[in-house]
């Protein structure tokens, strides 16, 4: 409660801090606006082509290799296949399982590069969601709490606040984290 009137407040137990919930959480948005933007209009659309490139030549090696390691392991199931219907065994049929659970693990590991080209290729689209958005002052108040965390949790590292400053570091998309401080 301040001068009468109850607002909500972020505190620290342990060093006995509160800060205005609705002071802090503007500076955030405010900041986090003018570090995008800045961002968004500077050297982005490089930073996203070579960073993109790389990545996804990166991926495209390993991904010919888990393919290559997947072919052997459909030929080792083959096999394994052949000799426990010349002769079924116990162990002829665990190495006929074990050769199938190593497919199934290149299946999801080529799955999960999949993925990650699919969003590195999405990052155009998600930046065009972020201007659309998380960039218009308006939009923002209309948004779910729900959604200002996720949009938040995908562009802030973290946020320390003490009675002098509050100071925020964002998650940047191709290098290291970057401060702001309010």
């Amino acid at each position: 409660m301040k001068n009468g009137t109850i607002y909500a407040a972020y505190e620290c137990n342990e060093h006995k801090i509160k800060v205005n919930q609705q002071e802090i959480e503007d500076h955030v948005y405010i900041k986090t606006t003018e570090f995008f933007k800045n961002l968004l209009d500077s050297n982005f659309e490089k930073l996203y082509k070579s960073h993109s490139k790389k990545q996804l030549k990166e991926l495209i090696e390993v991904q010919r290799r888990f393919e290559k390691e997947l072919a052997n392991a459909e030929e080792k199931l083959f096999n394994a296949t052949n000799r426990w219907l010349q002769k079924e065994t116990e162990a002829k049929k665990e190495a006929l399982l074990n050769c199938h659970k190593e497919i199934e693990i290149y299946k999801m590991k080529l799955f999960e590069i999949e993925t990650r080209k699919q969003d590195i290729l999405n990052i155009p689209e998600n930046i065009q969601e972020i201007k659309e958005v998380f960039l218009k002052e308006i939009s923002w108040e209309l948004l779910s709490v729900k959604r200002k965390k996720e949009l938040l949790k995908d562009l802030i590292h973290f946020i320390y606040a003490d009675e002098f400053a509050i100071r925020i570091v964002f998650k940047h998309p191709f290098l290291e984290s970057s401060e702001v401080l309010v």
